[in-house]
């Protein structure tokens, strides 16, 4: 008859080991301790006999409850502070503002009104005469006048004013011509563009102060005045130009 059962080697584990031994030291303690071979500790047990007793380590128990989170402790010292970030994509544009409190009125600016004409300075314009047909035993006067839009600091005399009848006349004194009319400083220059009578031959024009009497050849601060004097008969023609006059 086989007893295979009988065969067979049981397994002791290491706690089961550790539990007998222990268990025959507690029951014969005396006698070990008589002996000095009482064993009260693991470490009395070679660690290579300890390892062969020992078993591997069981499978981790599941995961416990949470304990309660304790109280936070006292807040760290600031870091350091990092380097700073690349620049961020511009912004869309913000709603208009509301309107500013008006300001204070600025001083009064200046017109730009002159007087009287400044020294060097030129002006110019034009100016023309028509004389009707009249009959007379006498010399005839007709006139026109000269107006100077600003007026000059002193009048001219005679030797400072210039009937200019034909190109290149008074050239020193009168530059230009009848279509760019200009004057030397301190003078006035009268241009005649066409002098015509269908009558009398010779008209003789003369320029004059008009803040003085007749005959007196010059020009006053605000303008001037042409005198033509046709021979006598009868009478009737015309005359026109341009005229410059610089501030001396």
């Amino acid at each position: 008859m086989r007893f295979p059962a009988l065969r067979k080697r049981p397994r002791v584990s290491p706690t089961a080991v550790i539990a007998t031994l222990a268990l025959v030291f507690a029951m014969t303690g005396g006698a070990f301790a008589a002996g000095r071979y009482l064993i009260t500790s693991t470490k009395q047990i070679k660690p290579s006999v300890l390892a062969q007793l020992r078993g591997k380590p069981g499978p981790a128990g599941a995961k416990g409850v949470a304990g309660v989170q304790g109280a936070a402790g006292p807040q760290g010292p600031a870091g350091a502070g990092g380097a700073q970030g690349p620049a961020g994509a511009a912004g869309g544009t913000g709603k208009d503002g509301a309107p500013g409190k008006e300001g204070k009125q600025g001083p009064t600016g200046t017109t730009g009104f002159t007087a009287t004409l400044p020294k060097g300075a030129t002006e110019t314009g034009t100016w023309s005469e028509q004389s009707s047909k009249i009959q007379s035993k006498e010399k005839t006067l007709v006139s026109t006048a000269i107006s100077f839009s600003i007026p000059l600091k002193s009048a001219l005399d005679k030797t400072h004013v210039f009937l200019v009848e034909e190109p290149g006349q008074h050239e020193a004194e009168c530059p230009g011509s009848v279509e760019n009319p200009g004057a030397a400083e301190g003078d006035l220059c009268v241009f005649l563009t066409e002098l015509g009578n269908q009558v009398v031959q010779k008209l003789i024009p003369t320029i004059e102060d008009p803040s003085k009497g007749q005959g007196e050849g010059g020009a006053g601060r605000t303008g001037a005045v042409l005198f033509f004097g046709p021979e006598a008969g009868e009478v009737e023609g015309f005359a026109y130009g341009t005229w410059a006059v610089t501030a001396g």
